[in-house]
């Protein structure tokens, strides 16, 4: 498929997205009000609880196997990977723009933790639905994406309330007040100590995890006793076994800090539902399928959740509204994180993937290799506007990153889109060691198929499928522009960046190290000029199979 058809491909999902998220905008102004201030947390609500669960169910239930678990064992790896990588490049914006405190939670968050839910499983699905689709069978290429895309919302979900969720509490105004109370209490040690109420003969040695601040009475209190509960918790004890219960007493109290409501949404549990019984073959037996005892169960299971697409749409576009009149505000702030969402982290999943499918770690399947690369070139995750209303941190400074990174995502969901289906479909990596082949269009092979199977005659057969492969793969070679680029590019990067280092407007330039910035100018002037001989020329230069005597 040429480049321009898959930009197509990939323009169609994004344009329906973009209409449904503008009617949501259009429906959230004040002269229409349909989706004020209670009608989107009333939306919000039944999404949370009660679509996003039953689509992430019935998706996971009807395609999820044993088998297909043990072959997506990457996926969460690759999430993971999004969030540390995004966590680092999110501490060189912090660094670069001087974020405010309560501000700096919310900018790791977003640089972290991209839209892994709402938009994945709206617009892989609604790429297989294209006429003329890359992935194969319409049907089995939906149910594929729906249930990649559902196992990456679950995925998301853990992550985003266990990691995100901390990282802007951690850096909450009121958090950040109680840091410095137990700063203060450390000067002295006697005033943190505890003993347990329930056991006397135990004493605490002062360790901050496990403390609390008292009022100077409580603490006059603790010096006068501290001697005597020393004295009495050595009685008949080691000091190993007394260090043993300590670290018992900190993973209790660290236990009994975590939210496990918190952790476990109603996606994550119904992920958790939807893969045993899909694992399960007698929950399966029992529930899938038109010839299950209880399919009337599933049937209105999938009813409720096909709601969730349209109704998550609409509410992108409603809570949008909030960021429509600040974003001139927050300018360096809202720049740095687009660059890193949408240009920068895209980039490096094109490494990371590309490298494990080389080293054989995960299976050739396209479609489940596009959603992975997808992962990294997503805006920031919806629920991060959720967060920081819990915690009061920086509300109105989400709104308008929400609002600008999700009108560039418009764009560079589109471009990296067509990008990846190119890359996992017909994209060589010349940088790799081994032969590589130039692979043909998918309807050439489907033609030769065609008129493989209509011959009887196992010779003939024979001699078709040789003229085919012959003809039509050819190996790939670099042609002189790939090597001239690759030669002209490293001093052409530094001679820019120490030029850019004099100009004020992008003296950013100077805290990119030359080791980064230097080979990541050079694998974008690869990457542009492949695609741009891809765009003006149909072919890419092989070797004729005839000349070569290799």
């Amino acid at each position: 498929m040429e480049f321009w058809k898959l930009f197509f491909v990939a323009l169609m999902p994004v344009l329906k997205v973009l209409l449904i998220t503008a009617l949501g905008t259009i429906l959230a102004i004040n002269r229409f009000d349909i989706l004020g201030e209670t009608a989107r947390k009333n939306l919000n609500t039944m999404v949370y609880f009660v679509f996003s669960p039953t689509l992430v169910y019935s998706s996971l239930a009807e395609t999820i196997t044993l088998r297909s678990v043990v072959m997506l064992w990457f996926m969460p790896i690759n999430i993971l990977l999004t969030f540390v990588i995004g966590s680092v490049l999110g501490l060189l914006v912090v660094k670069l723009t001087r974020v405010p405190h309560h501000l700096q939670g919310l900018v790791l968050g977003c640089c972290a933790a991209g839209n892994l839910g709402n938009l994945p499983i709206i617009i892989v699905p609604a790429v297989c639905k294209q006429s003329g689709n890359p992935f194969g069978d319409v049907n089995v290429c939906y149910k594929n994406a729906l249930a990649y895309a559902s196992l990456s919302m679950a995925l998301g979900s853990i992550y985003i309330w266990s990691y995100a969720y901390n990282l802007v509490r951690l850096y909450a105004p009121k958090i950040c007040n109680e840091a410095k109370i137990a700063e203060n209490s450390m000067v002295n040690p006697m005033s943190i100590t505890k003993t347990d109420p329930e056991n006397p003969s135990t004493c605490s040695r002062g360790l901050p995890f496990l403390s609390v601040v008292g009022d100077k009475s409580q603490s006059q209190d603790h010096v006068k006793n501290f001697e005597i509960q020393c004295t009495n918790c050595d009685d008949g004890k080691t000091e190993e076994a007394q260090r043993g219960e300590m670290i018992m007493k900190q993973l209790k109290t660290l236990v009994k800090k975590i939210n496990l409501k918190i952790l476990f949404t109603p996606s994550t549990i119904g992920a958790i539902v939807g893969l045993i019984i899909g694992v399960v073959p007698q929950f399966r037996k029992l529930l899938i399928g038109d010839k299950a005892p209880l399919h009337v169960v599933e049937d209105s299971i999938v009813m409720v959740g096909y709601a969730c697409i349209p109704v998550m749409t609409l509410l992108v576009g409603a809570n949008l509204i909030k960021g429509l009149n600040g974003v001139g505000k927050q300018l360096p702030l809202i720049v740095g994180i687009t660059v890193i969402r949408c240009i920068v982290l895209p980039g490096i999943g094109v490494g990371i993937v590309k490298g494990v499918v080389r080293l054989g770690f995960i299976h050739n399947d396209p479609l489940y290799q596009f959603i992975l690369l997808l992962q990294f070139a997503l805006p920031p995750a919806v629920s991060l506007s959720t967060i920081t209303q819990l915690f009061g941190a920086g509300e109105g400074e989400c709104s308008v990153i929400m609002f600008a990174t999700y009108s560039c995502a418009a764009v560079s969901v589109t471009l990296w889109c067509t990008f990846y289906m190119w890359l996992v479909l017909y994209a060589i990596n010349m940088a790799l060691p081994g032969k590589h082949y130039d692979a043909p269009p998918h309807d050439d092979i489907k033609k030769c198929y065609d008129g493989w199977s209509d011959e009887s005659d196992e010779d003939k057969r024979k001699e078709a499928f040789t003229t085919f492969i012959n003809e039509n793969v050819n190996l790939s070679k670099a042609d002189e522009s790939m090597m001239i680029t690759g030669i002209v590019a490293p001093p052409v990067a530094m001679v820019v960046k120490k030029t850019g280092q004099t100009v004020p407007q992008l003296s950013v330039i100077k805290a990119i190290p030359d080791v980064a910035f230097v080979p990541g100018a050079t694998i974008l002037a690869l990457i542009a000029i492949k695609l741009t001989k891809r765009m003006a020329f149909k072919n890419i230069p092989s070797i004729d199979p005839k000349e070569n005597t290799l």
